[in-house]
């Protein structure tokens, strides 16, 4: 049944593949900022500047860029690669979280239905790499400590703070799955230490900065209100709702220490000012769908209706893959197209009729890497 199971999440999941492609997702944003940089840099000197001096918005990561420059060295920009790329690193999260709770809770049916719930957040931004695999990381890693791969479980951990700092939550998250199981926490006293001697390494620079703009979209605030408007963007009441009712009438007292390490996951996404983006809440998810997993009963006929309850208050319909039964119009990739047009013609693209995206990929000046490539004449 398990097997069947996971087969059963990887179908579903990848009916975001057909979405994403019918729905001509394309890069967008960041990624134009992320293209310039791979046109002028090594690979070398990408990891040399990024680690010692910070990526392109000052963070301290490389692991997500060294899969996107794969990606480009090999595929170019054909955007099919990169849907591909984070379309296997999220069903491979789905089928972790499954394995990890079937480990803890041994039911198979109650894991899977808290990794269907997991799948909802798919993340379409090519981008959003950093997020996919920071949480690939630490779910592995999660696996390999339940499974007594210690060894291997910490290197894992070190490539995922390479990956995203949310990832430094990891051995707290391990430690309330040691007091979850009653078991010794000492075999985590490595990771203990690894995380010290990152958050000393991050620290530098942050002492390091100087104070921000407080318009930056990276502005932090400890107002109450905005943390609480914040807090309830990322867990709206029908989700807060679910949380609160399960620490309350749950038996499984000893899941509360995770409840509160996978919502610390979430307070770097908090203390934004100007900032909400879906995708921070990726991780503290993956977090919550484990937590919950641990401390309902089991998914039985006793309990259906709870499952039923919580399956709506989640969204409904909305954990399940949309369907796209037709091709859709990008608007955004519709406006490059035709920028790309124009330069292509030898006109200068009238820059009141184009889309953000398009703009982005003017500025960032990446739009040779889209035009028709033209052969070398043969004389």
């Amino acid at each position: 049944m398990k097997k069947v199971l996971v087969l059963f999440l990887l179908a579903i999941s990848s009916l975001y593949l057909i979405f994403s492609v019918r729905t001509n997702v394309f890069f967008s944003q960041d990624d134009f900022s992320v293209l310039a940089y791979f046109k002028s840099h090594s690979t070398i000197a990408m990891i040399k500047q990024f680690l010692l001096y910070g990526d392109l918005w000052g963070f301290h990561k490389i692991v997500g860029y060294l899969n996107l420059r794969f990606l480009y060295s090999f595929f170019g920009v054909n955007p099919v690669a990169y849907i591909i790329n984070n379309q296997i690193i999220h069903s491979a999260n789905v089928v972790l979280i499954f394995l990890i709770l079937n480990l803890l809770s041994k039911d198979n049916l109650k894991a899977f239905f808290f990794a269907i719930i997991f799948n909802s957040l798919y993340l379409f931004y090519f981008s959003n790499v950093h997020e996919y695999l920071v949480t690939f990381l630490c779910l592995l890693s999660i696996y390999f400590y339940l499974n007594s791969r210690l060894r291997l479980s910490l290197v894992i951990f070190l490539l995922a703070l390479l990956t995203k700092e949310i990832a430094l939550g990891l051995p707290l998250i391990l430690l309330s799955i040691n007091y979850f199981r009653n078991k010794k926490t000492t075999s985590l006293m490595p990771f203990y230490i690894l995380a010290l001697f990152y958050l000393i390494f991050q620290l530098g620079f942050i002492f390091a900065k100087t104070a921000g703009n407080p318009d930056s979209p990276y502005a932090t605030t400890f107002h109450l209100p905005s943390l609480w408007r914040n807090f309830l963007f990322y867990i709206p009441l029908p989700w807060l709702t679910v949380f609160t009712a399960t620490l309350i009438f749950s038996a499984r007292k000893r899941t509360f220490l995770f409840f509160i390490f996978a919502i610390l996951t979430l307070a770097p996404a908090l203390i934004l000012k100007n900032r909400h983006e879906g995708y921070y809440l990726y991780l503290p998810l993956a977090y919550l769908c484990i937590f919950l997993g641990l401390t309902l009963p089991k998914f039985s006929r006793t309990f259906l209706i709870i499952y039923v309850a919580i399956f709506f208050l989640f969204g409904g319909r909305k954990l399940l893959p949309p369907i796209a039964h037709q091709e859709f119009t990008n608007w955004q990739k519709d406006s490059i197209d035709n920028a790309l047009e124009s330069i292509a013609a030898g006109k200068l693209p009238d820059g009141e009729k184009l889309e953000r995206d398009a703009k982005l990929m003017i500025e960032t000046n990446t739009f040779d890497l889209f035009l028709p490539k033209v052969p070398p004449e043969v004389y």
